[in-house]
């Protein structure tokens, strides 16, 4: 008994001593809303798109797993909650979600918008992109793709017709204020005065009918035939331009446009690209970029590995001199960066030239005895990891008597 009143009293001791705080509010799991709303006509096909948020909307993270996007696209008239077609698909924070459906006919107003939910909280819809479809543009055409040493040369044929030059007008002559005036010889120097005008009659106060409302001096016009304030000019459209697309051959896709603004050249070099990649582009043309973008169907496709097809740069400073009962052949280091080797060739006796020694990036001199009394000629190239060898050097003359 007493150890058991001795245990009750040490935990009624403990249980007076620690202090409860409130409990905690869970936090709020309502998510952030969708950014970067895109509505865009990509040939026949019309796209929405959004960005998943990261965050809610107390700023804790959201949790992957259970994250849903919403995108809702309407083509008729009405409460856009009511009449859009709506469309959930699984996210993870920060992803682009798009939504891509048959382009409607030309003229077709559309709607877009979209909401996120995260574990049943469902964040608040984005405004609305309103936007009228447009027939497609044309296709460019004929796009070829060539390497180049700083990576791949794109070049295409525009669909559109050359931007008519405004005409630049003519300039008005300025009168010259030090020239004499063209004078009539038969006029008279002083011209004759003309009669003051009679008096105005002093108008009757009874007879004369009062003027109308917003006439008077300080008043505003209030005619009905006042000329309305003209509406404003709408900001013109750039000129078309075109977006270059690269995908992986190997299962890839493709995603955002290498350019981020479009090009009205018909040409881009990416030069991004890097040795051992296989890669297959595409150009679209674009004649909006808002409201929405309006960009064409893509042209054909063209694929390429891209490897170092272009052999380094000939050596420099060739020289030969005769040492003793040998020739020593010497030339000035190689600046290029993927510089494998270099091959040091002797023409003799009027046949061609042939290999007669190899030496390493770090060596630049060649020592050859045993030669025939004669000229010889010796050349050297450079060749570089992917075994491109460049043209021959200036080539350096040995005689041997």
């Amino acid at each position: 008994m007493k150890r058991a009143a001795l245990a009750l009293a040490l935990a009624l001791a403990a249980q007076a001593c620690g202090k409860r705080g409130s409990p905690l509010p869970p936090h709020p799991r309502t998510p952030q809303p969708a950014g970067e709303l895109r509505l865009a006509q990509r040939g026949a096909v019309l796209e929405v798109s959004a960005l998943a948020p990261t965050l809610t909307t107390s700023g804790f993270l959201l949790p992957e797993p259970e994250l849903e996007l919403e995108i809702l696209r309407a083509e008729v008239g009405g409460p856009l909650d009511k009449v859009a077609h709506r469309r959930w698909r699984p996210v993870s924070p920060g992803e682009r979600a798009a939504e891509t459906s048959p382009l409607p006919a030309p003229g077709t107003v559309v709607r877009a918008a979209a909401r996120v939910r995260s574990r049943g909280a469902l964040s608040t819809l984005t405004p609305p992109v309103i936007f009228t479809v447009e027939a497609p543009p044309p296709a460019p055409t004929n796009l070829v793709a060539q390497l180049r040493p700083a990576g791949v040369a794109l070049a295409w044929t525009s669909p559109f017709p050359k931007p008519t030059p405004t005409p630049t007008p003519a300039p008005t002559a300025t009168p010259d204020p030090t020239a004499s005036p063209t004078t009539d010889p038969t006029a008279t120097a002083t011209p004759t005065p003309e009669p003051d005008p009679p008096p105005a009659p002093t108008p009757d106060p009874a007879t004369t009918p009062a003027p109308p409302p917003g006439s008077l001096p300080g008043s505003v016009p209030t005619t009905p035939n006042a000329t309305p304030t003209p509406s404003p000019t709408p900001t013109p459209r750039p000129p078309p331009g075109f977006w270059v697309y690269r995908r992986a051959r190997a299962g890839g896709s493709y995603g955002e446009p290498l350019n981020p603004m479009p090009v009205v050249a018909t040409a881009f070099a990416d030069t991004t690209a890097r040795r051992g990649d296989n890669l297959c582009y595409v150009v679209r043309g674009v004649v909006a970029t808002t409201p929405a973008t309006v960009e064409s169907a893509s042209s054909e496709e063209v694929c390429m590995a891209v490897q170092d097809v272009f052999p380094p740069a000939p050596p420099t400073g060739v020289a030969a001199l005769q040492r003793d009962a040998a020739a020593e052949v010497s030339w000035s280091p190689s600046g290029e960066p993927d510089l494998a080797r270099y091959r040091v060739y002797r023409a003799s006796g009027g046949f061609p030239a042939r290999r007669v020694a190899e030496k390493p990036p770090g060596e630049t001199s060649f020592t050859e005895s045993g030669l025939s009394s004669g000229t010889h000629t010796y050349t050297v190239t450079a060749v570089d990891r992917d075994g491109n060898e460049s043209a021959p050097s200036r080539p350096a003359e040995l005689r041997v008597p």
